[in-house]
């Protein structure tokens, strides 16, 4: 039979096997199931036993099977495994565990055995500290090293400046001041602010419009960075405004005068000189601006560079009643009668029975009328108290009673008092003094009476006596806080008559004559009656000055009682009498009645001529019960 192609005879194949088992050298030989798992079993080389030697004068095909080759990595894997298996097997036979394998070293303890290496080195060391020791020199003596260090950690630092105007020396506003990339304007005070700047050197650059730039270069180092101020010089048109207070005539400083290109501040005699650059503007619109004052325009003529004078208003309102319109209508007008506006249209129902007072912080005035035309369980006709907001022009109706006297405005509550029930002597509560808040529209009683013999106020203190027409009254002076705190005591005998004859003095009469009382003590003196029955209204400010009004000579006089005592008179005009106001700081309003008007005035605590504001309808103030 002739031999295949391919095939070795059996006594060359039986050669290579013992050839490659002497390869393999000491090695197990595979198990069955275990060469098959590992792909080392070929079933076409598995022979029956009869097959397994080649027959005589036949070769038998000894082909070497590819995982049987001594290369093979499969042979070699499958060798390792096998062997340490065994290995394995034998330690937990002798009750060992094969060996752990090392552990990896984490991040942080690599970083830990840097240092300690680095430690135990003495020149890494040496130079390491040698090295650090020059940076930090180099830091504090080079200014662009300290300054790049800083910048990389994120320290950022700031820088002001004042801008003035080289003609007045007062400060300019809306001036635009460069640092690098940032950019800032000044205020009213002249004064710019940069935020956010990083530490070096730049480049300083202010501008405005008809002034000439100035650039410096400054720098910038740690902190606040104050870098003083700059003087602009004009280069545009110059014009020159004269400003005074319209009540005193006085020169008001620190009034701005402010147009499309610029602004400019009045000195202490009242002048501003505004720099605007040169155009064909015929007319230069200017708006003139003072801390409590009506903003005043002003159309300046661009060819007449001439001083201008103006007067500013002060801004509070004065609040009246007006029948121009055929009703009692409650009226708010400016100090010089301009810019009247309708407050609370009058019904029609009222009578000339009004009282209208004004609250210490002109934002609110109180109406008491009978607009209603309603009537209570009795038949009586009642007044109505009406809150006006002077501000909103809103109006709200918080009290009904047959009588509604107003004592006082002591901040911000209302001091009046109300008769309920005008025909019952027996009825203990018929009159009340209460407290109003218009904060927070609430009511307060601070003392109730069958009637009140005293009910007024001193000093921010409200005095009141009850009548023994009620015979289970208790008699005495009392006296209270408006917000129905501290009450006290002051005297167990009937009051009949209580009179404030000076900003310090109560005079008062009991059944066993009169007395003197200083305000604020307990103490009464007995003294002879008063030289004339008249009692004096000091209508307090918050700075303790306080307005006053007597008659001398036949003229009403307002006068003006510092808090040091000094007394000054500010107006005598014939009629003058009340009510009289703070209208802020700046101005009060009065009232004079004469044969041929009836007329608010107002005047300035600081002197100059009254003005009149408008004719008015009379109406009452407040009304001290003595």
């Amino acid at each position: 039979m002739a031999k295949d192609k391919g095939t070795l005879p059996a006594s060359e194949a039986n050669a290579g096997d013992a050839k490659i088992i002497k390869q393999v050298g000491s090695a197990p030989e595979l198990p069955h199931d275990v060469a098959k798992e590992y792909g080392l079993h070929h079933e076409h080389d598995v022979k029956p036993s009869h097959e397994s030697e080649a027959s005589p004068g036949k070769e038998a095909a000894a082909e070497v099977p590819p995982s049987l080759e001594v290369d093979n990595p499969k042979t070699d894997q499958a060798v390792d495994d096998i062997v340490a298996k065994e290995s394995d097997e034998l330690l937990n036979m002798q009750g060992e565990k094969p060996p752990a394998q090392p552990a990896k070293r984490t991040f942080r303890q690599k970083i830990a055995n840097f240092f300690k290496a680095w430690w135990r080195n003495k020149w890494a060391r040496y130079i390491t500290i040698v090295v650090l020791l020059a940076a930090i020199i180099a830091v504090a003596i080079i200014p662009g090293a300290r300054y790049f260090v800083l910048n990389t950690v994120g320290v950022r630092s700031s820088a002001s400046i004042i801008v003035l105007d080289e003609t007045t020396q007062l400060p300019l506003k809306n001036v635009s001041v460069t640092l690098g990339s940032k950019k800032a304007q000044t205020d009213i005070k002249g004064v710019a602010k940069l935020q956010g700047l990083k530490l070096g050197k730049y480049q300083l650059a202010v501008k405005r419009i008809a002034f000439a730039e100035q650039t410096r270069q400054v720098t910038i180092g740690w902190g606040s960075n104050p870098l003083g101020s700059v003087k602009l010089h004009a280069v545009g048109t110059q014009y020159t405004i004269q400003v005074t207070d319209y009540l005193s005539g006085k020169p008001l400083e620190g009034a701005e005068a402010e147009s499309e290109q610029g602004n400019a501040l009045s000195d202490k005699n009242g002048k501003i000189i505004l720099t605007v650059e040169d155009t064909d503007v015929t007319k230069l619109a200017v708006t003139l601006r003072a801390n409590g004052y009506r903003n005043e325009p002003v159309a300046l003529d661009a060819a007449n560079t001439a001083s201008v004078q103006q007067a500013l208003v002060p801004a509070e309102k004065a609040v009246f009643v007006s029948k121009q319109s055929g009703k009692y209508d409650v009226i708010s007008s400016d100090l010089d009668g301009k810019n009247h506006k309708l407050l609370l249209a009058g019904t029609g129902l009222e009578s000339s029975s009004i009282s209208l007072v004004v609250s210490p912080d002109n934002k609110q005035a109180a109406l008491i009328s009978q607009r209603e035309n309603m009537r209570d369980a009795d038949g009586y006709l009642l007044y109505s108290l009406t809150i006006i907001n002077i501000t909103e022009g809103t109006s709200s109706v918080v009290e009904r009673a047959q009588q509604i006297v107003p004592v006082d405005w002591l901040g911000n509550r209302l001091i009046y008092r109300t008769t309920i029930a005008g025909a019952s002597a027996a009825n203990a509560q018929r009159n009340r003094l209460i407290s109003y808040n218009y904060e927070s529209n609430a009511r307060m009683q601070l003392a109730t009476a069958n009637q009140f013999n005293v009910a007024l106020s001193a000093k921010g203190i409200v005095y009141f006596a009850a009548s023994s027409t009620d015979p289970r009254a208790t008699m005495g002076l009392f006296r209270i806080k408006p917000d129905g705190s501290a009450r006290e005591r002051l005297s167990d005998k009937e009051v009949w008559t209580t009179l404030r004859t000076s900003y310090n003095t109560l005079s008062l009469q009991s059944p066993d004559g009169w007395y003197t009382h200083t305000i604020g003590s307990k103490e009464f003196t007995k003294a002879s009656g008063p030289p004339n029955f008249v009692t004096y209204s000091y209508v307090e400010q918050a700075n303790g000055s306080s307005l006053w009004a007597d008659t001398r000579d036949g003229k009403g006089v307002l006068s003006l009682l510092a808090k040091e005592g000094q007394n000054t008179v500010l107006v005598a005009q014939p009629g003058l009498t009340y009510p009289v106001r703070w209208a802020g700081d700046k101005a009060v309003v009065y009232r004079v009645a004469t044969s041929s008007e009836t007329a608010d005035y107002a005047a300035s605590p600081n002197g100059g001529t009254p003005r009149k504001i408008s004719d008015v309808t009379p109406s009452f103030g407040f009304a001290q019960i003595y």
